[in-house]
Parts: structure tokens; sequence; C-alpha cells
């Protein structure tokens, strides 16, 4: 006699997650959308990452997008990395403002190195990207969506 095999949410999520279109996670019998809670309940996906992937959806249509779309420079990082040292703030505003502990601010050729360096490295952002946040514009002229 053989065991019956039971089918549990990790088993469903490590199937869901392993190298399928993260779309399938959002989709539903006799539904059109999963509920975003159920979603990141049971799949672990914020609902952040679920808007975004089907605005993504929306604009690739029937291509299929890569599982590293979603791969790119953390916020944290590019605020450390870039940010903090073209903004030219003292470490002592930088820790009145927001609790960092931030170098000394660097000097024009200081700034056009750091600016030579993210021009150059792959970190996950397109060229545009980068020089979106360069100038200023990291939303590429769109209305920022944190608060």
């Amino acid at each position: 006699m053989t065991a019956m095999k039971l089918i549990r949410t990790e088993d469903v999520r490590s199937w869901l997650l392993r190298d399928n279109d993260p779309s399938e996670c959002f989709r539903s019998i006799g539904a059109k959308q999963v509920d975003g809670e159920f979603a990141e309940e049971s799949f672990g996906v914020p609902l952040h990452l679920q808007v975004l992937w089907q605005r993504l959806r929306v604009e690739v249509g029937d291509r299929e997008l890569p599982p590293s779309t979603l791969d790119s420079l953390p916020f944290y990082s590019l605020c450390q990395g870039l940010f903090l040292p073209l903004s030219s703030l003292e470490p002592s505003c930088v820790a009145g403002l927001l609790g960092l502990i931030a170098k000394s601010p660097t000097d024009t050729a200081g700034r056009e190195q750091l600016l030579t360096k993210v021009l150059n490295r792959d970190c996950g952002l397109a060229l545009e990207e980068k020089l979106g946040c360069i100038s200023g514009d990291p939303f590429l002229g769109w209305r920022g969506m944190i608060r």
C-alpha cells in the first residue's frame, strides 16, 4: 500500500517560486486574481511586489518576463552609495535627519569619480535610470510612490 502524498503550502510555494513566472502566484481558479493578503501570507510575496509584478505584466503583454526582472540595486544602497555622497551634507546633518553615520562630503573630484564608477558599474539599473538618479529624478518624470 502506498502512502498518500499531502501537498502543503510549502510545497506549492517552492514549486511556484522555483523557476516559474511569478505571475503564477497571482492566478486563481474561478477568480481573476488571488487576494493580495492571501498571496502575501501563503507565498511570502509582499503586496508592493505583487502590484509591481502585475504592472510589469501589463507593460510587456504576452512576452515572458525573466526571473531576473526584479533584480536591482536596493534603495538603501542607492541612498548610501550615491544620494548621500552627492548631497554634500555634513555628517552631523545626516545623523540628525536620517540617523545614519556618513562620511564627510566629497570634493568635486571625488563626486566625479563616484559618478564615473556608478555609470560604469553593472548594478541592476539601466543607463537611463542611473542618469535619472544622478540628476535627482529617480522616478524618471513619474510621481514617486514612496511615502
